[in-house]
C-alpha cells in the first residue's frame, strides 16, 4: 500500500498485502508444524498425511484399476473428491479447533496485522 494509509484500504487489499508480506504463508507454517491435529498426538502435517496415505491405500486397494488409468490426474481428481466427501466433517472440525477457537493463532493474526498496519502507517 504505497502511498495510502491502512485506514484507507479495502478488505481485500489489506488481505493482499497480508499475503504479500508473507504473513499467510508463516501462519499456514506455524499451524501445519506445530499445532497438534484433533486426537493430541500429530501435529496437523503428520495426520494429514497419514490420513491421506492410508486413505488412498485403501481406495487402490478396492479398485487396482487406479493405478493404471491412462490418465492419472483423473485417478487423483476422484481419490481427492471422494477423501474430501468422505473426511469433511474431520476436516471442519480441525479448522475450527486449530484455526477458529484457538485464541494463541488469533493473537499471531492481530500482531500481524497490527505490524502491517504500523508499517503503512506513514505518521509512524
Amino acid at each position: 500500500m504505497e502511498n495510502n494509509t491502512i485506514k484507507d484500504s479495502t478488505p481485500e487489499k489489506i488481505a493482499t498485502n497480508f499475503k504479500k508480506k508473507g504473513y499467510f504463508d508463516n501462519i499456514k507454517k506455524e499451524i501445519i508444524n506445530n499445532h497438534k491435529s484433533i486426537s493430541g498426538n500429530q501435529t496437523i502435517q503428520e495426520y494429514i498425511t497419514e490420513s491421506v496415505t492410508k486413505f488412498v491405500q485403501d481406495m487402490v486397494y478396492k479398485d487396482h484399476s487406479l493405478l493404471f488409468k491412462n490418465n492419472k490426474a483423473t485417478s487423483m481428481s476422484l481419490i481427492e473428491s471422494k477423501y474430501f466427501k468422505a473426511n469433511k466433517p474431520n476436516i471442519d472440525e480441525l479448522i475450527k479447533t486449530t484455526i477458529t477457537d484457538n485464541s494463541e493463532v488469533k493473537k499471531i493474526i492481530e500482531a500481524q496485522l497490527q505490524e502491517l498496519v504500523e508499517f503503512s502507517d506513514p505518521s509512524k
